[in-house]
């Protein structure tokens, strides 16, 4: 019951007056730009067996770069993926690309947050792959993507 009491006061009180927290400040969206290192998608399921359905491109070096309503994902092999990042540090990125036999139509979403030092991206990515007219997808894969920022 003390506990509860205890609590009870602190949610009342709210901030100190003095306090640095000023909530009427709206929240901006974060600069994620920089370089960074993805790593192999993980937890990946669908087209078993379907060649043109690798997705090692994704591997390796990624730039970001622009502003927070428009940022482009540029991937090692010169993919490229259009995206945002909103005040909530939820990203997001999309786009048909050319990759090695095939074309995949990519939409990748998660959070953005901060590790040790540098901005950590970690989402879900879907990926069709899609037939040789670029029209209909013959399956889609889907996995988890993580980024993680190179130190400046």
């Amino acid at each position: 019951m003390r506990h509860a009491i205890a609590l009870s006061a602190i949610l009342l009180a709210g901030c100190p007056l003095d306090s640095d927290i000023d909530t009427d400040d709206p929240v901006e969206p974060p600069d994620i730009t920089g370089v960074y290192t993805v790593a192999p998608l993980t937890d990946v399921a669908g087209c078993e067996g379907v060649a043109e359905a690798d997705v090692s491109w994704m591997e390796g070096a990624l730039v970001i770069e622009g502003t927070p309503d428009a940022l482009t994902f540029t991937f090692a092999g010169g993919e490229v993926l259009e995206g945002s990042v909103d005040e909530a540090f939820t990203w997001a990125a999309d786009g048909t690309v050319s990759a090695g036999a095939g074309f995949h139509d990519v939409a990748a979403e998660g959070l953005a947050f901060i590790g040790d030092v540098t901005w950590i991206l970690d989402g879900d990515v879907a990926v069709d792959v899609l037939d040789s007219t670029e029209a209909a997808p013959t399956c889609t894969l889907t996995g988890r993507l993580e980024a993680e920022q190179d130190p400046p």
